[in-house]
């Protein structure tokens, strides 16, 4: 991991993309926000995403969410969660792609039901010292 690794306006664009896709997961369609972001991290498009060069950094978040779900099943929406606390997890996961670190690695060390109930914790500090955080907790 790339920890001196400082991230362009593109890169953060697509953290914010992917913010605003998880954040948008329950609304938009009817998702269970769990599953969705664990199938999402540990899929396809997150994979496809972790390169330095995909098509999908420049895929828009209503189009990558339609493309995800049309190759992907993902359970209901069961309970609403924090939508702040998506975007937060949906940003934060792929920053920490960018520093190099695959996104099925990322949800094995930072599973998003742990990550969600850190966020009241995480959310203020700087995005590097959450990421420090999460892998220190892990080893």
């Amino acid at each position: 991991m790339d920890w001196d690794k400082e991230l362009t306006g593109f890169e953060l664009a697509v953290c914010e993309n992917q913010a605003t896709l998880f954040e948008e997961c329950q609304i938009a369609y009817g998702c269970d926000a769990f599953d969705f972001v664990e199938k999402f991290m540990t899929g396809e498009v997150a994979a496809q995403m972790d390169k330095k060069v995909s098509s999908f950094h420049n895929t828009g978040t209503k189009q990558l969410g339609e493309y995800f779900l049309e190759i992907t099943t993902v359970l209901p929406i069961k309970r609403k969660r924090s939508t702040e606390a998506l975007y937060w997890l949906g940003y934060t996961y792929r920053y920490w792609a960018w520093m190099g670190v695959s996104s099925s690695k990322i949800i094995e060390i930072a599973p998003v039901e742990k990550a969600y109930m850190l966020y009241e914790g995480f959310h203020t500090l700087d995005v590097k010292e959450s990421i420090r955080l999460f892998t220190e907790r892990a080893t």
